[in-house]
């Protein structure tokens, strides 16, 4: 059977997040992320972060599911996602909540490897999966 939702979108986030763990090491991310915040800035990061976020529920849901399902070893027959406008907001926020939670996690990990970011990331976005579907958001 396919994995669980959320370990979808837990991997989707968990390979963009690995792609700052040089920036986050170097203890610099927390600059960007600062610039990022500028006023003048805030339109452009919102817009990349939704992006990301639309992304990362895409591959774990609809059009890069069967993508998503290989990369964890997983064979996959279906397709789906958020077709409704409202569910889709819904998830993004939720994704995009965790997200945002995880990479802030990132940058006072010192673990190996960033491993207490995975388990705060896969910790989240379970929670964050079983509260849209008791919303009636996600189906697992």
């Amino acid at each position: 059977p396919p994995p669980p939702l959320s370990k979808l979108y837990a991997a989707a986030a968990r390979l963009r997040l690995s792609m700052n763990a040089p920036y986050v090491s170097s203890k610099r991310w927390h600059e960007a992320m600062a610039v990022g915040a500028l006023p003048h800035n805030a339109p452009t990061t919102a817009s990349a972060l939704g992006q990301t976020v639309s992304r990362i529920c895409d591959y774990a849901r609809g059009r890069g599911e069967a993508a998503a399902h290989a990369s964890l070893g997983y064979d996959y027959e279906g397709g789906g996602g958020a077709d409704d406008p409202v569910k889709r907001a819904a998830e993004m926020a939720a994704v995009c909540g965790v997200y945002v939670s995880a990479e802030l996690y990132m940058l006072a990990d010192e673990s190996h490897g960033f491993e207490r970011t995975w388990e705060f990331l896969d910790d989240r976005m379970e929670e964050a999966c079983r509260a849209m579907t008791a919303a009636g958001g996600v189906n697992g």
